[in-house]
């Protein structure tokens, strides 16, 4: 995909000076059908969570998925694709948390995490989907048990000097 029509290479910059992802991106889809795309990619959206629920043992319809968070990609394509792929197919509320990083790539699962984390309206055994979006409009799901919300987890800090082996 990143490579649109351009043919292979032998080295970087022989096409353009700049790599321009969206101009790749946009000779790829105007390659595909467009009604296909959009269908393999819903397919693969609740596949993907569908599986990861399934995997850490719960039903689709289980109160125990709470949130689903979505990928930080653009808002365009989280309403155009995302959203509606999902919509429904869990009780999990579904969050867009993208707002003031955009796309982390593969640090979109982690950041996603860390703010949901944070969040105090989760019960211990709440259950976060994490849905990630690669590149080649690949799409990958994993299951977090959220755990205790950041406002009532007692604080861990540990002085330097108090960590396990050093001297007192």
């Amino acid at each position: 995909m990143h490579r649109g029509r351009d043919p292979f290479s032998w080295a970087p910059g022989q096409h353009s000076e700049i790599v321009d992802v969206r101009r790749t991106k946009k000779a790829h889809l105007g390659s595909v059908d467009a009604e296909t795309f959009a269908m393999s990619m819903r397919h693969a959206l609740r596949h993907v969570v569908a599986t990861a629920i399934s995997q850490a043992g719960l039903e689709l319809d289980s109160s125990r998925v709470r949130y689903l968070a979505l990928p930080r990609v653009g808002r365009k394509v989280v309403g155009d694709v995302y959203f509606p792929s999902l919509q429904g197919l869990t009780r999990a509320e579904i969050v867009y948390l993208g707002d003031g990083t955009g796309h982390l790539g593969a640090g979109d699962t982690l950041a996603n995490l860390h703010d949901l984390l944070a969040r105090d309206d989760h019960d211990p055994g709440d259950i976060g989907l994490f849905v990630c979006a690669g590149g080649g409009f690949t799409v990958s799901c994993v299951a977090v048990r959220l755990g205790v919300p950041a406002s009532t987890h007692p604080s861990h800090v540990v002085d330097r000097d108090e960590k396990a082996g050093a001297p007192s």
